[in-house]
């Protein structure tokens, strides 16, 4: 029995599901939408990775509700996997985070997934002066703050998107 949950669907108690990645063949329930995911996939020139949407064929299964809430349209998120521990205890290797992939001017402290690169990297940002930025993870330990010159950003940085949703086991 499904029930309608402003989650994305997780554990057993509650109501509510253990996250699944969905294919075409499953159908999405009333509540839900299927997101497209964004990945690094290597390029055709052998040169490195590059980032892609949809390109996998899953959707994953997210919540209208939350949509709804955060004033997103479906088309205008994607998801996700974190991979890596840059920013733990927060986002963990393998937690799903749903991006907002809309243009928008950057919110200090806020946390956005970035294409630098071809190379799908999430990190806290900060303006600097000159239009440069500061990037910094959770785990500080391991990755000291970098910070980006407005050159350096026009030629390696695309913003993906600010995260609005994460979640994961742990």
């Amino acid at each position: 029995m499904r029930t309608s949950t402003p989650y994305l669907s997780f554990g057993h108690s509650f109501g509510l599901h253990p996250v699944e990645v969905i294919d075409d063949d499953r159908p999405l329930g009333e509540d839900e939408v299927g997101l497209e995911s964004l990945s690094e996939v290597e390029r055709r020139d052998g040169r490195g990775t590059e980032v892609k949407s949809g390109g996998n064929g899953y959707r994953f299964p997210f919540s209208k509700q939350i949509l709804a809430l955060k004033n997103i349209k479906p088309e205008d998120a994607r998801v996700l996997v974190v991979e890596g521990n840059s920013m733990d205890p927060v986002l963990r290797h393998g937690c799903i985070a749903v991006l907002h992939i809309l243009p928008a001017p950057i919110e200090e402290g806020q946390i956005y997934a970035l294409d630098n690169d071809g190379q799908i990297v999430v990190r806290l940002l900060f303006k600097l002066a000159n239009h440069g930025l500061r990037l910094r993870c959770y785990n500080t330990n391991d990755y000291p703050d970098e910070r980006l010159s407005a050159a350096y950003i026009k030629d390696h940085i695309k913003v993906l998107g600010k995260v609005f949703w994460y979640g994961g086991l742990i």
